[in-house]
């Protein structure tokens, strides 16, 4: 169901323009602390309990997708997904304007499962001569992927650096988190026995009294 993601989207386009409020804020402060600032801290913290919301909601979206695989796949393979790559490689290998390769791929799409009647139509209309084989290799998705090896992409390659990058990343924030959390434990325990200390002076000096 698509309908969390959208909502997960919007939240961040929210954020996005809180962003831009708070920096106006902030680029017209004179000096040091102003109580513009105050304005600020309901940005933040709204701003923050969504973040936290959608992190949950979005684990248990990605916990819970199912794919059909079977029907992608198949899709990938008679669907016209691949069309520019193959207009493309028409334009760049075959000299043909990329307009004019565009329009004959259009053109050549009643025959999409059938490579060779593609390739019949395509050297028809370009006069230029395209085979069976070129026409499948232009069309195979995997093929288009490993075609693009560019960093962000959908490259396996170039994913699967890339997840890596990331994975890395995220642990070394989740040791800095860590490490922020230790030092606030420790400075509450800090904090809970001095209070304890000065309660149980008070409670002393109230004895002695009496």
């Amino acid at each position: 169901n698509p309908v969390v993601a959208e909502l997960v989207r919007a939240k961040a386009s929210k954020a996005a323009g809180t962003l831009g409020g708070v920096l106006s804020a902030l680029v017209g402060l004179p000096h040091s602390y102003n109580l513009d600032l105050q304005e600020l801290n309901g940005l933040l913290w709204q701003t923050l309990s969504d973040a936290e919301k959608s992190v949950g909601v979005v684990t248990g979206m990605v916990a819970g997708m199912k794919f059909n695989l079977q029907r992608t796949m198949s899709f990938l393979y008679t669907g016209p997904v691949c069309s520019t790559d193959l207009a493309e490689w028409l334009s760049v290998a075959r000299g043909v304007p990329y307009r004019r390769a565009y329009l004959a791929v259009g053109a050549s799409f009643s025959h999409l499962r059938e490579p060779a009647k593609m390739a019949a139509v395509l050297t028809d209309e370009l006069a230029t001569p395209v085979s069976e084989d070129q026409v499948r290799e232009m069309l195979n998705p995997e093929a288009s992927l490993r075609r693009r090896p560019t960093p962000g992409g959908p490259n396996p390659v170039a994913l699967s650096s890339y997840i890596s990058r990331e994975e890395q990343i995220l642990e070394k924030e989740k040791a800095a988190i860590l490490g922020y959390l230790e030092k606030f434990e420790e400075v509450h325990r800090l904090v809970i026995q001095d209070a304890l200390k000065a309660a149980g002076g008070s409670q002393m000096s109230a004895g002695g009294g009496e």
